[in-house]
């Protein structure tokens, strides 16, 4: 279930960059726009889309919310009962992996293509539509490797070489060894996804009903 909940994300950033490129690029060659105003007009466009996200989710009922167990949550720190411990170092760990992916976010990278290589933005568009691609389609593998090799090895060893892999990418010579780096990177990124979340919640309910000793 998570592996899909992640395709169908890769799935729509994929879609989603490769027509942020597009329309950049027709809004510069028909539209006589400057590459500046044309950025502009896809950032106006990107930031006006949130605001459609944002009525959509502001008509949301309660209902859609899931009642919590009052028994369950009554005198636990954080409704955690004896799981606190594990979900506040699963935070801690994640929390680290997130603050190093943030250093190098796909606009950063695709920044980096354009001043490196002097890529188009439809050619920018095109690459990370691939990626995205490559991504999503790593979180259905996840699920079948996690099968048999188990969640945590899983994770482990499909996430330090996709790290490892970025760094290699600014250091590639020309673009097509760069962009080879780059879809080898994506086609294992998004491993750790479905098989952090499955990890989580197979675990904190284990913890959380376990009784204490007599």
């Amino acid at each position: 279930m998570f592996a899909w909940y992640t395709l169908t994300a890769s799935l729509a950033t994929a879609a989603g960059s490769l027509a942020g490129g597009l329309l950049i690029d027709g809004l510069t060659r028909h539209a006589h726009m400057t590459l500046v105003h044309g950025y502009r007009a896809g950032i106006v466009g990107y930031a006006s889309l949130g605001g459609v996200l944002l009525a959509i989710f502001s008509r949301l009922s309660p209902r859609i919310e899931v009642a919590p167990a009052a028994e369950a949550s009554k005198g636990h720190r954080l409704g955690l009962a004896r799981s606190h411990g594990i979900v506040l170092k699963l935070s801690a760990l994640f929390a680290l992996d997130a603050f190093g992916g943030g250093f190098v976010i796909q606009s950063m990278a695709a920044y980096w293509f354009y001043v490196r290589f002097g890529l188009s933005a439809s050619e920018l568009g095109g690459i990370f539509c691939v990626a995205n691609l490559l991504a999503g389609l790593s979180a259905l593998a996840a699920a079948k490797l996690a099968a048999r090799f188990g969640l945590i090895r899983t994770m482990v060893f499909t996430h330090l070489p996709s790290n490892i892999l970025l760094i290699l990418v600014p250091l590639m010579p020309n673009l097509p060894l760069a962009l080879a780096v780059l879809f080898v990177r994506f086609s294992i990124s998004q491993m750790d996804v479905p098989t952090r979340q499955s990890f989580v919640m197979a675990v904190v309910p284990r913890t959380s009903d376990r009784r204490r000793p007599a």
